[in-house]
């Protein structure tokens, strides 16, 4: 009898051992090995995708029990209010991820869910410049390489052809140009360049001018990587000339060539009329 009772005592002592006296063995956290990531777009058109690592609910999938493999196969994660997942993002955003699942098969399958939802605040798009600070830390850089460029400019239009030409520019203005829609944004020096002879040797290209006057827009564009860029090997790439009737120029003089300095570094092209859709900050 006592042999009986120990064997029943054991037995009881096993089964609590092995799903637990309030055992969470059956609970499952849909969200515990979830995130969120970027897959394009910078901050104001970010596209997400949502993160989740599948091999950790293999320990939980009993493929002997229809209903258990069945529960975990039901499992859908979407972006709550986003079904067709084309919301565009920005950082400082909160979206809700929702884990949708088969009711009846966890139920069937003894399995309780503890969490099927959870808040995430984004932070981690790329950001398209927009502001000066933004830019400040690469201010010497870009100093630099937008003096390499104006020198090159210089320099090709002193020696133009043989002819004797003097070449004056006017620094007017330092720009940030930007467009969150086209993802760029465009650091731009503008010049007023001022090109002379004399009437015995006047401008190749333009013979019946001795004065020829442009805004010159230098500058290159911003990538995903923060970074801006310069093409040593094609030094005409890296700026935008428009010729002007004389020494006198408009406020939409120099925000068209602003904008064809964008337009130039990006496939979507920004019309000027559409002023939400692109900035201009004028920097110094």
């Amino acid at each position: 009898m006592i042999k009986k009772l120990l064997s029943g005592f054991i037995a009881v002592v096993l089964s609590f051992s092995l799903f637990g006296c309030g055992s969470n063995k059956n609970e499952v956290d849909l969200m515990q090995n979830v995130s969120l990531k970027s897959i394009g777009g910078f901050s104001g058109s970010g596209i997400l995708r949502i993160n989740h690592n599948e091999t950790d609910d293999w320990a939980l999938i009993d493929r002997n029990d229809q209903n258990n493999y069945a529960f975990f196969q039901s499992i859908k994660y979407e972006l709550k209010g986003d079904k067709n997942q084309d919301h565009k993002y920005t950082n400082g955003d909160e979206v809700t991820v929702v884990a949708n699942y088969n009711e009846n098969y966890a139920k069937q399958a003894g399995i309780t869910v503890t969490n099927s939802e959870k808040k995430f605040k984004i932070d981690f798009l790329p950001e398209v410049f927009t502001k000066a600070k933004q830019i400040k830390k690469f201010s010497k850089e870009l100093e630099q390489g937008n003096k390499k460029v104006l020198d090159y400019i210089l320099n090709e239009d002193m020696h133009h052809y043989g002819r004797n030409i003097t070449v004056d520019n006017t620094l007017i203005g330092s720009y940030l140009v930007s467009s969150v829609q086209s993802q760029v944004a465009v650091y731009v020096d503008l010049y007023l360049i001022h090109r002379h002879s004399d009437e015995a040797d006047l401008i190749k290209g333009f013979d019946t001018v001795s004065d020829l006057y442009s805004l010159c827009a230098i500058g290159p564009w911003e990538t995903t990587d923060e970074t801006f860029e310069y093409n040593d090997g094609y030094m005409p790439n890296n700026y935008s000339d428009t010729y002007l009737d004389g020494s006198e120029y408009t406020e939409d003089d120099i925000n068209e060539i602003l904008l064809f300095r964008m337009n130039d570094c990006t496939p979507y092209n920004v019309d000027a009329e559409n002023k939400d859709e692109y900035t201009i900050v004028k920097i110094k």
